[in-house]
């Protein structure tokens, strides 16, 4: 009847003395990624997840995400991943999924931001493109994905947002962008171009209430 029921058991150890800050499940629904940020711990957890649901961390059990990681999104393909940093300085973290799940940083292992505060990524359904928001400097990343899953800066690198943008989703279309704005109560609207680029709706924004601070799509357009 679609009710939840707490799994058996009810929760799982993440094995880092990092605070889980985002999570992510590839595609195909046999891995899971959490996020930790923290003055001991800026790692990210690996997990299995059996045929009941439940977490099964893998072999090698976290990797190594530098400077305070935020957010993670995973390619449509399953086999890239790509971690947000709160640190101006650490931009966006590239990895390589492998066949056991497991996560190798790409060669470079990072590329710039261009802000800061990369609190929310996303990558768009085709597996073309990468979005951040930078909540510090009001503006959104933009990037194209390479053959080899690295991240290139589009031309511009970023478009303008509102105050303190905090949360980003594709519409499953592959269209449309949408932005939960928290410190001006306001959704930025996008329409996502032939080569990836955002460029304000018409309408460019719609009241949200106070503080929004995360926004998803469902559904498809005609």
């Amino acid at each position: 009847d679609g009710s939840l029921s707490p799994m058996t058991p009810f929760s799982v150890p993440t094995g880092s003395s990092g605070t889980p800050a985002f999570i992510a499940i590839t595609p195909s629904g046999e891995y899971a990624y959490v996020v930790h940020y923290g003055a001991f711990g800026d790692d990210i957890v690996q997990f299995m997840i059996g045929t009941n649901g439940n977490f099964t961390p893998l072999a090698t059990a976290a990797v190594s995400a530098g400077g305070s990681p935020v957010s993670i999104a995973i390619d449509p393909s399953g086999r890239y991943a790509y971690v947000g940093s709160c640190c101006w300085n650490n931009g966006i973290f590239q990895y390589t999924i492998g066949i056991n799940g497991s996560l190798t940083s790409m060669t470079p292992a990072s590329v710039a931001a261009a802000g800061t505060r990369s609190v929310s990524i996303a990558a768009d359904p085709s597996g073309k493109y990468v979005y951040t928001v930078n909540e510090e400097t009001d503006n959104i990343s933009q990037y194209t994905i390479g053959t080899d899953g690295g991240l290139t800066p589009m031309t511009p690198a970023e478009v303008p947002a509102e105050v303190r943008p905090y949360n980003i989703t594709i519409h499953p279309s592959g269209r449309f962008a949408y932005v939960a704005n928290l410190g001006s109560d306001t959704v930025s609207q996008y329409l996502i171009g032939p080569k990836g680029h955002l460029s304000p709706m018409n309408s460019a924004i719609a009241s949200a209430g106070e503080g929004p601070s995360a926004i998803a799509t469902i559904g498809r357009l005609p």
